[in-house]
Order: C-alpha cells, then sequence, then structure tokens
C-alpha cells in the first residue's frame, strides 16, 4: 500500500495491533484506577454498620458514630443463628427424646430458608440427609413414635422415608451391582 509521497504505512510510522499483553494491562489499569477512585470518592464507614451521612462534617460524623455505639450497647448485638451442625444435632436429639415438636420446627425453619438449586433443595437436602443418618435403635424409635403420634405429619413421614433410603445405600453400598455385596 501506498501512501503520499511513494512512502509505505509502515515507514510513515502507523501505529502496529496493541500485542494482547499491552491491552490486558491497558484494562487492568483502567479497573484499578476506577476502584481507587470509587473507594476515595466513597469515603470511610463506620464500623458499627451506619453509612455515613452525604456532606456531613467530622464532628457531625464523629457524633453518628458515638450515637450508632450507644445504640448498639442498649440494644446489644444480633442474635448469632446457631450452627447447621448444631441444628442437625438438636434435631436428632428431639427426636431420640420425643419432642417431636422442636423437631418439626427445626426442620420447617431450615426448609423456609431453603431455595431450589439446579439439583437440591438447598440446604433443606443436606440438612435432612445429615439429620437421617442411620445412627441406632433409639433414634429409630423416636423416629417411629413420631409418625404413630402425628400420622398427618409430612416432616415425620419425610424423615422416616429418608432414613430408610440413606439405610438402603448404606446396606446395599455406593459399588454397581455386579460389586456389591450379595446379602
Amino acid at each position: 500500500m501506498v501512501v503520499a509521497e511513494g512512502k509505505k504505512i509502515s515507514e510513515v510510522g502507523m501505529p502496529r495491533r496493541m500485542p494482547w499483553y499491552g491491552f490486558v494491562a491497558v484494562v487492568a489499569i483502567g479497573v484499578l484506577g476506577t476502584y481507587f477512585v470509587y473507594r476515595i470518592s466513597a469515603g470511610p464507614t463506620v464500623a458499627s454498620g451506619v453509612a455515613p451521612v452525604p456532606g456531613a462534617s467530622v464532628p457531625q460524623k464523629r457524633t453518628l458514630a458515638a450515637i450508632a455505639k450507644a445504640v448498639a450497647r442498649l440494644v446489644g448485638q444480633p442474635p448469632v443463628p446457631p450452627a447447621p451442625f448444631a441444628q442437625v444435632l438438636a434435631v436428632r436429639q428431639a427426636i431420640r427424646d420425643g419432642d417431636f415438636h422442636k423437631g418439626d420446627r427445626v426442620l420447617r425453619t431450615v426448609l423456609h430458608q431453603s431455595r431450589v438449586g439446579p439439583w437440591a433443595f438447598a440446604p433443606f437436602t443436606r440438612f435432612l440427609s445429615a439429620v437421617t443418618r442411620p445412627a441406632g435403635a433409639r433414634f429409630a424409635r423416636g423416629r417411629n413414635a413420631w409418625v404413630q403420634a402425628d400420622q398427618k405429619s409430612a416432616m415425620a413421614h419425610l424423615v422416616r422415608a429418608s432414613y430408610y433410603l440413606h439405610l438402603g445405600w448404606w446396606i446395599r453400598g455406593r459399588e454397581i451391582p455386579l460389586l456389591s455385596p450379595t446379602r
């Protein structure tokens, strides 16, 4: 290709195509620059969870922080939900002890907090699986007593069905049928 005065483009000094690492560097600098500008313009946040008031002076911000600390002292810290493992143990113990109302209440609470996922109802499916692992005759008696005490309880029937599902897989094993024991 010829440009004015009979020179080729490469002789005129036209820019060549930028290499991929140059493009990555330009994008990274842009992203980091945007992040730092955002962080500087956002200003500091109060540790107690109170967002700063736009346009507030330094004394006003200190006053708001003091108010937030005083409110936290009066109201107290928000309640910490129990760990899932502790809830599993509580449900198992409630079923063993015959406190079916407590077991039903915890299971329904976890059910209401769950969402439909791609292959399961999370976290309820895993929670129910942990509750109903085969674990002795006392749990089995409590589970059967729960079904007998409340024939219309869907949760009692679900716990019993899940228990039998896990028991069957525990007896059969996870191997293919050809390699499974024949007992």
